[in-house]
């Protein structure tokens, strides 16, 4: 069968559904990624087929608007999940259907894919499945706190061009895939059918210095490039400084090196690198200090790493609750808090010295392993296509 993947465009959003993707080509579909040119880079990168389509969407620039005096988005109050601030983040991603679906359905139109795969932000591609009778499958990328309001949203904001397109309403996707565990997941989110977190955090030479076992426990830390060009790097001076001030305590920031230089100079227990996939060291870390990325959050979670969550917008806050409240991690989700580095420091300490954050940490990886792989799963979306078939 020929698939279509179509993603909100942030990278984040498609990379969850990379192993996915490689499943289906494993078992002899065909696969197409198609989004905004940024987007796709990222799926070309991992080895699909890829339909550029429509100009770049420059997430970062689009957030940037609204920061001011060097701020970043929590110092701000904007992007925050916390606030209940559902519409002004999903009319984003409705916004970008209504102007983008056209061409996707042009695409559809000739390519015919027999199953669509988009994330449940993307509205392009239930239109498009209700225009052609083609099933839609919804890939969550994490902690589900937007669907429903999105959805709710897409269907007050979208009735113009739903009937443009001759669509009565927005179809109910057929399946839904969480990699999420289900003790992570928020209570009351939709139904779905969980899937194991495989690592999709890009290819690249494994660095020498992954292949040395640490002489000091390890914390990394990672916050990726957006953080950074929103204003992140104080927070992450006093981050380095508040894990510097630790005992028998390493570092590893992954930092990309255009922002390198205007982090300044780090303790000589800091080690700061490009960014490399998690996956090639984490698991010889005893802690993680990030920004709430689903992404970094699953890969530490499948290694049994203990996290502390610094929030900056979106579902970072709720991702942060979730892993505290199954004990597997910290979060300070306040500005104050990580404004103070002792704040930070203290957190740190507690996630290294708590055996119990260790154990739960452990817990959630079993959790995951335990979950069905893509490939298990690949049966699960040849049937809804058969039945378009037949």
């Amino acid at each position: 069968m020929r698939v279509l993947l179509i993603s909100t465009p942030v990278t984040t959003h498609l990379t969850p559904m990379f192993p996915t993707a490689w499943a289906l080509k494993s078992s002899g579909h065909r696969v197409l990624a198609a989004g905004h040119p940024d987007v796709v880079a990222v799926a070309e990168r991992a080895g699909l087929a890829t339909w550029p389509v429509g100009a770049p969407f420059y997430i970062r620039e689009q957030m940037a608007g609204h920061l001011e005096d060097g701020r970043r988005p929590i110092e701000a109050g904007v992007y925050r999940d916390a606030d209940g601030n559902w519409d002004a983040l999903n009319k984003v991603w409705v916004d970008d259907a209504r102007v983008m679906v056209r061409a996707y359905l042009d695409l559809a139109r000739s390519w015919d894919p027999d199953l669509i795969i988009t994330d449940p932000l993307e509205f392009s591609g239930r239109m498009i499945g209700a225009v052609l009778g083609v099933p839609v499958v919804h890939h969550r990328w994490g902690v589900d706190v937007f669907s429903e309001q999105a959805d709710r949203l897409a269907r007050r904001a979208l009735p113009m061009t739903m009937a443009d397109l001759g669509v009565a309403s927005l179809p109910d996707p057929v399946l839904v895939l969480d990699p999420c565990p289900p003790s992570l997941q928020v209570e009351g989110a939709p139904p779905a059918r969980s899937i194991r977190h495989v690592h999709a955090n890009g290819s690249g030479p494994v660095p020498a210095w992954t292949l040395r076992p640490p002489e000091r426990r390890r914390v990394c830390l990672s916050f990726g490039r957006l953080t950074a060009g929103l204003n992140g790097l104080p927070l992450f001076r006093r981050v380095v400084e508040a894990v510097a001030g630790l005992p028998d305590v390493e570092a590893v920031l992954t930092l990309e090196p255009e922002f390198q230089e205007d982090l300044g100079p780090v303790p000589p227990q800091v080690r700061v690198v490009p960014p490399v996939p998690l996956e090639l060291f984490l698991g010889d870390c005893d802690a993680i200090v990030h920004h709430g990325g689903s992404t970094t959050c699953m890969t530490a979670a499948s290694l049994g790493v203990p996290q502390l969550v610094l929030p900056g917008w979106g579902d970072a806050f709720t991702l942060g609750e979730r892993l505290a409240a199954v004990g597997a991690g910290r979060s300070i989700a306040r500005v104050v808090g990580q404004s103070n580095t002792k704040a930070i420091r203290d957190a740190v300490a507690a996630l290294l010295d708590d055996p119990d954050h260790r154990a739960a940490a452990r817990r959630l990886a079993e959790e995951i392993a335990a979950l069905p792989t893509p490939a298990q799963i690949v049966p699960e979306l040849e049937k809804p296509a058969r039945r378009r078939e037949g």
